[in-house]
């Protein structure tokens, strides 16, 4: 966990240069895999080993292919599990268990970003990794704080699918997430005070009666209402829509908005 994407494509390129007798092979022999993995397990906290060699569709293709295949349809096999995830209750939620599983995580977030920064292209691996509301906040004050141990890696997180709604942004660095689902009028203190939120894209997101001070919204692509939001020092560039309460829109050079200039700068990597 995660599937690096060299290794993904290893496995479609594979995948997709068998004929159709091969595909059906591989496919009967991951059905036959998966039925080994309890069902409650994430499928993206599965690897399968055959003798210690990690399996791809090419596995299908060796000697050893027709006597596991054989062995399986008589159930003669040894299964070895390495790490098994538990089922997700309440009691396992605040047991030890879950604990060292977390920690876990964390280790193997902290190994993806050091792949990251010693690559030329560190954004080819962000948003690998799938995070729950659960792992990724504690409860204060009922708001929600992101766990400070998640601060330094944020950008490697699959956070579309949480909701960042009643919580406390104020002075984080949340750039270049893939945060989508936020009610910003929900936020502590009503506030992104300081807070990083460059090449988030935030289409059709609006700012209402916030303070925004400080806070970067470079790429952002929000609406925002210029008399009702606090934009002292804030970063801001023509990616975003400056509307007056009424809704009328208003030119930034007229509001005494310096827009940052930033030179475009596309990237294509496989």
């Amino acid at each position: 966990m995660p599937i690096y994407h060299s290794d993904y494509l290893r496995g479609l390129f594979e995948y997709t240069d068998f004929n159709r007798k091969e595909k059906q092979k591989f496919q009967e022999m991951l059905f036959l895999l998966c039925n080994l993995v309890n069902p409650d397990v994430p499928f993206e906290f599965v690897e399968f080993y055959i003798n210690q060699e990690r399996f791809f569709p090419s596995f299908i293709k060796k000697k050893d292919y027709t006597q596991l295949l054989a062995d399986f349809h008589i159930n003669n096999i040894q299964v070895n599990v390495q790490s098994e995830l538990p089922r997700l209750t309440d009691d396992f939620l605040g047991s030890d268990n879950y604990s060292s599983l977390e920690n876990e995580k964390l280790k193997r977030i902290h190994t993806l970003s050091i792949k990251a920064k010693n690559s030329s292209y560190p954004d080819f691996f962000y948003h690998q990794i799938p995070i729950s509301e659960h792992e990724l906040f504690s409860f204060e004050k009922g708001y929600k704080r992101i766990k400070s141990d998640y601060l330094p890696y944020l950008p490697f997180l699959d956070m579309s699918s949480v909701d960042f709604s009643n919580s406390d942004l104020a002075g984080l660095n949340l750039s270049n997430t893939n945060i989508k689902q936020i009610n910003f009028s929900s936020l502590y203190q009503k506030s992104i005070r300081n807070t990083d939120f460059s090449n988030v894209s935030l289409f059709g997101k609006s700012l209402e009666d916030i303070d925004a001070s400080g806070a970067n919204l470079c790429g952002t692509w929000l609406q925002i209402d210029v008399d009702t939001v606090r934009l002292n020092e804030a970063k801001l560039d023509d990616t975003l829509l400056f509307l007056s309460h009424d809704g009328r829109v208003m030119s930034p050079n007229n509001q005494g908005f310096a827009l940052q200039k930033k030179k475009s700068n596309i990237k294509l990597h496989f």
